[in-house]
This record gives C-alpha cells, sequence and structure tokens, in this order.
C-alpha cells in the first residue's frame, strides 16, 4: 500500500465507519457513489497496472506509453482502452460493508482486490457482453476463486505484463 493508498484507506474508513450511518444510509446511493469512488480510486493509486498483450500492443502502437511508463490521463473514449477492476467496485463495496468495523478485515479485502488492468474497448466489450459488468459470475468466492473470474467467463485474456503509472488518478 503506497502513500495515496493509505490516505484513501482511512477515508474509506472514516466513512463507513461513521457511527451516525446506517447500514441503509450507506446504500443510500448518494452516500454508496462515494464509497465506490473511494474503493475505485484506492485500486487506481496503485503504482502499477496489469495490461494484456492485445491492450500493450494498443498502447505502443499509438504510442500512449514513454519509455514503459504510462501516464493516467490518458485513459479515454476515444483513445480505445480503458481501466478496469476485475472485481468491481460494487462487489469490494458489498464484501466491506459485511465487516465495516474491523479494520483489518477492510483492508484484506482492499489488498486482495488492489488490481486494476488495462484493457481495450474490445476486450471490455466481452465483458459487457457476458453482463459482467459490475458483478462477478454467479458462486464466485472472495476467500477461495480467481480474483479474475469475470475475465475467465467472457474470454478476456488473464492480464500479466506490468505497466508503471504515473500522474493523476483518472475515473
Amino acid at each position: 500500500m503506497n502513500h495515496r493508498q493509505k490516505l484513501v484507506f482511512i477515508a474509506i474508513k472514516s466513512l463507513i465507519q461513521n457511527q451516525e450511518y446506517s447500514e441503509d444510509d450507506l446504500r443510500d446511493s448518494i452516500i454508496r457513489y462515494n464509497i465506490l469512488n473511494l474503493i475505485a480510486r484506492f485500486s487506481l493509486a496503485n503504482d502499477t497496472y496489469l495490461q494484456t498483450e492485445i491492450a500493450k500492443a494498443h498502447l505502443v502502437e499509438n504510442t500512449f506509453m514513454k519509455d514503459g511508463q504510462m501516464t493516467r490521463s490518458r485513459k479515454s473514449q476515444k483513445n480505445g482502452f480503458t481501466y478496469e477492476h476485475p472485481v468491481p467496485c460494487s462487489v469490494t463495496c458489498d464484501l466491506i460493508m459485511k465487516d465495516r468495523f474491523n479494520d483489518d478485515a477492510i483492508k484484506e479485502i482492499l489488498i486482495k482486490t488492489n488490481i486494476v488492468t488495462i484493457l481495450t474497448a474490445a476486450e471490455n466489450n466481452l465483458l459487457n457482453q457476458h453482463n459482467l459488468q459490475s458483478k462477478m459470475p454467479k458462486n464466485w468466492c472472495f476467500e477461495t476463486d480467481n480474483m479474475f473470474a469475470r475475465y475467465e467467463v467472457a474470454g478476456v485474456e488473464i492480464p500479466i505484463k506490468v505497466v508503471r503509472m504515473s500522474g493523476t488518478i483518472n475515473r
């Protein structure tokens, strides 16, 4: 966990552990939006992301990478790629809410789901075609199953190529 992630971790805890919020309050779309945004930013603050071979070729071909490093702000639909969380933030949020007053459990969930991948628009569309844009496959288990289970179901390559990231967090 880097310095930015530590700050976001503190922000997540202070929001979801606020005793003035009931569980229903935290499910309200206004509050939940902020929780989801913080969870996304926790992973997006990571110093490295993963990329598929297809995404890497796209980034290199279009000169989005410089000296093997990516700038976070390059992401846009017009550039043909996105930053994607293998475990959707909504799933991570639901896991955290089950044990919202346990700092160690929250940290474990955030660390285990601390993955961002760079996918081409076509790869991302495969997730959408399988209705997996914001959920994990049926019967997926956080404790025992692969964090890339959606990718396996949708036929998206499991990314293993690491790319160093720089710049401000772009969501």
